[in-house]
């Protein structure tokens, strides 16, 4: 019969807020696998990916983009919080 045994789960998830500690709606992406996803209401998101080393880039309009490295092991989750910086020559978000 099939099997119903999960997989081990690898996850990246994180945080994303301004300098000022409010929740981003920002847009992740994984790379190099193009994993991607947004922030919920509360500023978190996740990603299940397979082991290995990544780079996550967090984005977030009117703010600077970051980006983090994270290396996932098996049935590893890694923590990418991320406080961004408003984008200089624009007047400060509401």
């Amino acid at each position: 019969p099939f099997s119903t045994r999960e997989l081990p789960s690898n996850k990246v998830r994180g945080l994303v807020r301004s300098l000022r500690g409010k929740p981003l709606a920002a847009s992740i992406r994984v790379e190099p696998r193009g994993a991607q996803t947004s922030t919920d209401a509360e500023g978190f998101f996740q990603l299940d990916v397979p082991p290995g080393e990544y780079e996550v880039v967090i984005e977030s309009s009117g703010y600077q983009p970051q980006r983090r490295k994270a290396k996932v092991d098996q049935q590893g989750v890694v923590i990418v919080n991320a406080d961004l910086s408003q984008e200089s020559g624009l007047p400060p978000a509401r």
